[in-house]
């Protein structure tokens, strides 16, 4: 037992002084042992013996992998090869093809010619790009129309331009997209040219396609600086943060330490695609792809991330200002899903800002992004960490190794103790169920149209919004989630095959269940309708429908306590609708208390007779009167007092999925 207990410090010792030879490499930074910046040791073992596997079965020729926590290096690993064939290890040296990991490098150097006031984020490119002037644009029958609207610049960023890679679901479009040759441009002016005579997918700013946008960000970055993509990103991103391995085209020097481009046989082995030598990356490259046109180093990306995680700064070097990078963490999808509930992102994510994935899950905040042969990284400010894995295979997706990664990584952090705070119930706020402070949305659908929108909640089941709108008619084939909505000034109207409610009047209740096919128009009294509207963060199955999938208002007899019977417990409860995303109750009581150890789901609680009041277990309490809304958080724990000279009555909103 001794001995084994030795061989596995020696292991450690062992790793963390090949980590230390690599900082020597590295400009400051600082390695740690892993348990001085809460990272287990045995959480790192795992993490490399099952990535390690991968390489052993034959899956991967070769893995790296690296994490940074609190600016310190504590795991960097390589493992198996960059050359199987001549039996070349990976190291610290070798340079990984990193394709759409370029995409934030370009979309940082294009943020940094906006900090100079170069543009504005609500630009249309055609202010710059000339030739991105009078797109066209399918419709919704497929026909080839004039464009409505113009692609700004935040569309490029985050991707809502309508430009996709020719892998869309528009056949006839992808067709398009092969014939124009983009990948074959000599340069970025043939590129644009190509590419800007093709009809776009989507009105822009209405939806979200991967594509080449991210391409189109690095043409404007040489218009608006006047040097060409390599030279502007080498001046001001790779020399300042000491990125010497990153390049469009590598110098004969470096070649030998290009890795070999792998691809799967039906086997799942691996296979030689591509040889250094015979890799457009060492040829006289003319054409600066800035959407995946980089070749870089592990160490090289790390520097790249500590810039990120130290808020835009490293090496004395203010790349970007906090501010723009706080700018480019936020998701920007949030008015596109206006237009577009559900969008094409990648599975795990939740969000596209500017240049990066966002994914908000389980209370952490992540973003980064990935390359097309396996490369990834991502970056957690709230844990201070940054994680990268460089692999060389096409396709990767089977192995399902970004998601291990992550997982494993996440395991391997020594959680602190949980904070004892107990859940709280929250007040919704009067002052913006009211209408004060909303913030105006433009609708690409729906231009002429006065359409105001703004976040009241986000919890982890539940989400409510305060709307309000001029009079308008909006047409749904489909509408796209359950929704309860509590018209509180204005009219609303809604008419299909199968409903005709003329005027819904202020303070009604209506529930709109997926898959409700028609019309609902806003009426404002006298120029704007106001409405709360509550939904699940969750959503089911696209092609399902609810049961019952007719709009209706809440009947007004329940709502005002007629004909309520009590069971003998002294309680009422009635389903009045169960959808696939939300279940909606009404419920009433004689005044009693009521000890949850564990609330089941998040709910949104509405009084409408009598008060309530909360009791938590450190004994701070909290009452909420008729014509209040609450939300009584998932998993709380306390007491409920219902309060009332006859009857405490509510209606509950409660998430399905």
């Amino acid at each position: 037992m001794t001995n084994k207990l030795s061989m596995k410090n020696c292991f450690h010792i062992i790793s963390f002084l090949l980590i230390t030879a690599l900082a020597s490499a590295q400009d400051n930074v600082v390695v740690s042992i892993p348990e001085a910046v809460n990272i287990s040791n045995k959480g790192l073992d795992t993490l490399k013996k099952t990535l390690h596997n991968y390489v052993d079965d034959g899956q991967l020729a070769g893995i790296q992998t690296a994490i940074l926590r609190k600016d310190k290096l504590i795991h960097y690993d390589s493992y198996g090869y960059a050359d199987i064939e001549n039996e070349k290890a990976l190291n610290e040296k070798s340079i990984f093809r990193i394709f759409s990991m370029t995409k934030p490098i370009t979309s940082v150097g294009l943020m940094q010619l906006y900090e100079k006031g170069k543009f504005k984020l609500e630009d249309p490119i055609h202010l710059y790009i000339p030739a991105f002037k009078n797109m066209f644009v399918y419709n919704e029958r497929n026909e080839i129309v004039p464009a409505k609207h113009s692609i700004k610049i935040i569309d490029l960023l985050r991707h809502s331009s309508g430009i996709s890679y020719g892998r869309s679901s528009n056949v006839d479009l992808n067709t398009k997209y092969t014939e124009a040759d983009l990948g074959n441009s000599t340069n970025l002016e043939m590129f644009i040219k190509r590419l800007s005579s093709l009809p776009l997918l989507f009105e822009p700013g209405t939806n979200y396609e991967y594509g080449y946008s991210t391409d189109i960000c690095g043409y404007l970055i040489e218009i608006l600086s006047g040097q060409s993509l390599a030279d502007y990103l080498q001046e001001n991103i790779l020399t300042p943060l000491k990125m010497k391995d990153t390049h469009f085209q590598l110098p004969e020097e470096k070649i030998n330490f290009l890795t070999t481009g792998y691809g799967a046989t039906n086997e799942g082995k691996t296979e030689v695609v591509e040889l250094p030598e015979q890799s457009s990356f060492i040829k006289d490259v003319t054409f600066y792809r800035g959407g995946g046109g980089l070749v870089s180093t592990t160490n090289d990306y790390l520097n790249f991330c500590r810039m990120l995680l130290n808020k835009g700064s490293l090496f004395d070097h203010q790349i970007l200002k906090p501010k723009t990078l706080e700018l480019m963490f936020q998701d920007h999808l949030t008015s596109i899903r206006v237009h577009s509930p559900r969008l094409r992102i990648i599975q795990g994510e939740t969000g596209f800002g500017l240049g990066f994935s966002i994914a908000e899950k389980d209370g952490r905040k992540v973003y980064g992004w990935g390359g097309a042969v396996g490369t990834y990284f991502r970056i957690e400010p709230e844990q201070d960490l940054a994680y990268i894995m460089m692999i060389q295979l096409s396709p990767y997706r089977q192995l399902k190794l970004r998601n291990k990664f992550q997982t494993l990584v996440h395991k391997a952090i020594i959680d602190k103790p949980k904070s004892t705070e107990p859940l709280k119930p929250i007040l919704l706020d009067k002052a913006i169920l009211s209408g004060s402070g909303l913030k105006q949305i433009d609708l690409k659908d729906q231009p002429n149209r006065v359409f105001f929108q703004t976040q009241l909640y986000e919890g982890k089941e539940l989400s409510a919004y305060v709307i309000s709108s001029s009079t308008a008619t909006k047409n749904f084939k489909n509408f796209p989630i359950d929704e309860f909505v509590h018209l509180t000034k204005g009219n609303l109207s809604i008419q299909s095959e199968m409903v005709d409610i003329e005027r819904i009047s202020t303070n009604s209740f209506v529930v709109i269940p997926k898959g409700f096919e028609g019309n609902i128009s806003t009426i404002g009294n006298p120029k704007y309708h106001l409405e709360l509207s509550i939904v699940s963060n969750g959503r089911a199955d696209k092609k399902l429908q609810s049961k019952r999938n007719q709009p209706f208002c809440i009947d007004k007899n329940i709502l005002s306590g007629k004909g309520i019977t009590l069971d003998t417990n002294g309680t009422y409860e009635s389903i009045i609708f169960s959808g696939l995303e939300l279940e909606i109750r009404t419920e009433a009581e004689t005044p009693r208390n009521l000890f949850i150890e564990n609330n089941a789901s998040e709910k949104c609680i509405y009084v409408l007779e009598g008060a309530i009041q909360i009791t938590l277990n450190n004994n701070e309490q909290f009452t909420f009167n008729a014509g209040e809304y609450f939300i009584l958080p998932k998993g709380f724990k306390g007491t409920l007092s219902s309060i009332g000279k006859n009857l405490y009555r509510c209606i509950s909103v409660n998430a399905k999925v």
